[in-house]
C-alpha cells in the first residue's frame, strides 16, 4: 500500500487514470537470436529452408525454457526471449548453439543452419505480455553484428558472467557503434568450444582514403631467441620443436600471428608423424587459414592424425564422412569415427554417433561395429 492510499483511502479516477498512463519498466535480460541468410534460403527452397528452421527452433525453444527464459516475440526466423538472470541466458545460449553445432554435423551444407545470438542487460519497458526499448534494440544490433555460431553480449552482460563459465571463451571487440543506439557498447564475443574467432577485416568505405595501408613486399616472419633454439631443434628432425614453432606463429605466442609460417611448421612435423600438427594442419586447411581452402587435403590430414589415435581428428573425420566435406559422404565409416571417438567419453562424439545410428539400418550399423573392432585391433 502507498503512502497515498494509507492516508487518504483509494485514489480519485483521474490519479488512477495517470498511474495507469505511466509506462512500468524493469531490467530484463534479452536474448536475441535468428538465423544467418534465412530470407535468402526461404526464396530458393521454401520447404527445406522451413523444416530446418522448425528443427532448429525445437532446440532453441527447449533451451529458453529449460533455464527460465520466456519467449515474448517471433517474426519468421527470429526469437526474442527475456530472462531474470545472465547466467540463465547465456547458459541457454550455448546449450543451443552446442546442439545446432552437432545438428549441422550430420547434415550436408544444404541442410545446415546457423544463428546468430545477441544478449543484453538492460532498462525495458512493459506492454502486456511484450516488452519495448532500448534494452532490447542493443540485444538485436548485438545479434546482428554477432558470428554464426556465436554469441554476442553486451559489457552488462559480460561483467556478470565472465567467471562463471571454464568451457567457453570471451573475446573482447572493444566499443562498437550499433545501429540507431546513440552510444558505443563495449561487446564481446563468445566461442561455445573455445576455438579462435576470426573477425573479417572492415572494407574501406572510400577508395580515396583507404583504412590499411598499401601492400608492401612481405615482412620475414619474427623471431625470438627461444624460437631460434626451436628453429635448430626443428631442423635436426625434432617434431616436437615444429609442432611448437607451428603452434607459436599460429596463435601469436610471444610473436606477431603469422600463419604462413604455422602452415610451414606444421607441414613440417605432420610430414613425419606427428598427430597434432596433422589435425592442427588439416583444421587451418580446411578454413583456409595461411593457405587457400583445401577440403581434400584437409581430410587427408585428419585421416592421418586419426588413424594415430587423435580423438578430435576422428570426430572431424566423421563430419566431414557425413556431409562430404573433401570426400565422399559415407555415413557408415562417419559411425565408425564417431564410435571410436565415443570410447574415449567424448560427448559431442556420442550424440552424432547415436544421431547417424537411427539414420542406418541394422546391417549397416554391424558393418561399422566391425570396422571399430578391427581398427581397435590393428592400432592397439
Amino acid at each position: 500500500m502507498n503512502f497515498y492510499t494509507l492516508f487518504h483511502g483509494q485514489l480519485t479516477h483521474g490519479e488512477q487514470q495517470m498511474s495507469d498512463d505511466k509506462p512500468r519498466r524493469k531490467m530484463a535480460v534479452i536474448l536475441a537470436s535468428d538465423m544467418v541468410g534465412f530470407s535468402k534460403a526461404i526464396g530458393e527452397d521454401e520447404a527445406g529452408t522451413l523444416k530446418k528452421l522448425k528443427e532448429s527452433r525445437a532446440h532453441i525453444d527447449k533451451a529458453i525454457a529449460a533455464h527460465y527464459g520466456r519467449i515474448f516475440n517471433t517474426a519468421g526466423d527470429s526469437v526474442i526471449a527475456e530472462f531474470s538472470s545472465p547466467v540463465d541466458a547465456v547458459t541457454a545460449a550455448i546449450e543451443f548453439q552446442k546442439l545446432l553445432k552437432q545438428r549441422n554435423a550430420v547434415n550436408q551444407v544444404e541442410n545446415q543452419a546457423h544463428f546468430r545470438v545477441g544478449i543484453n542487460l538492460g532498462d525495458v519497458i512493459i506492454q502486456g505480455n511484450d516488452l519495448m526499448g532500448e534494452g532490447i534494440n542493443i540485444a538485436a544490433r548485438l545479434e546482428s553484428i554477432g558470428i554464426p555460431g556465436g554469441i554476442c553480449i553486451s559489457n552488462s552482460v559480460h561483467a556478470e558472467v565472465r567467471k562463471r563459465f571454464d568451457s567457453v571463451a570471451f573475446y573482447a571487440r572493444g566499443p562498437q557503434m550499433l545501429k540507431n543506439i546513440e552510444d558505443p557498447i563495449d561487446v564481446f564475443d563468445i566461442s561455445i568450444d573455445k576455438s579462435p574467432i576470426k573477425y573479417e577485416a572492415p572494407k574501406p568505405t572510400d577508395s580515396r582514403t583507404p583504412t590499411s595501408p598499401p601492400q608492401g613486399p612481405a615482412a620475414a616472419p619474427e623471431v625470438t631467441k627461444e624460437m631460434k633454439g626451436l628453429m635448430l631443434q626443428a631442423l635436426q628432425g625434432d617434431l616436437g620443436a615444429s609442432y611448437q614453432l607451428g603452434y607459436i606463429y599460429e596463435n601469436g605466442e610471444g610473436v606477431a600471428v603469422n600463419e604462413t609460417e604455422a602452415i610451414r611448421w606444421y607441414t613440417k612435423a605432420a610430414t613425419n608423424g606427428s598427430p597434432e600438427s596433422q589435425f592442427n594442419l588439416a583444421m587451418m586447411m580446411e578454413q583456409g587459414r595461411g593457405c587457400p581452402v583445401n577440403l581434400r587435403k584437409a581430410f587427408y590430414w585428419y585421416e592421418k592424425a586419426a588413424n594415430q589415435g587423435d580423438i578430435e581428428a576422428q570426430f572431424n573425420l566423421g563430419v566431414c564422412l557425413t556431409a562430404g566435406k573433401g570426400c565422399d559422404v559415407d555415413i557408415v565409416q562417419a559411425h565408425m569415427w564417431f564410435s571410436l571417438a565415443a570410447r574415449k567419453v567424448d560427448a559431442d562424439s556420442i550424440s552424432n554417433r547415436d544421431i547417424l545410428a537411427k539414420r542406418l539400418k541394422p546391417e549397416q550399423i554391424t558393418e561399422s561395429k566391425k570396422m571399430v573392432s578391427d581398427w581397435i585391433a590393428q592400432n592397439t
